[in-house]
């Protein structure tokens, strides 16, 4: 079983990083200035401008499964 927490930070997030990155070289940022903003490398940023590197977000999760398991995690932090 993937956990919740594991699709964001595996293919949410970089989804967004890589939404973000195309705006902003479209408002003419430079790429490195891109990577330092987003915290990751300049290779990364040249794979989610080119599409090869979290082009989208993949899958369809249920909700209320995944509060309860956030739950359990969030009881196992304290």
């Amino acid at each position: 079983m993937v956990l919740p927490c594991e699709i964001a930070a595996n293919k949410i997030v970089p989804a967004i990083k890589a939404n973000l990155a195309k705006k902003l070289k479209k408002q003419g940022m430079k790429q490195k200035e891109i990577a330092k903003l987003l915290g990751v490398t300049n290779a990364a940023v040249s794979q989610y401008l080119s599409g090869k590197r979290a082009s989208k977000i993949i899958g369809k999760y249920k909700t209320e499964r995944n509060s309860e398991i956030c739950n359990i995690c969030k009881q196992c932090m304290k």
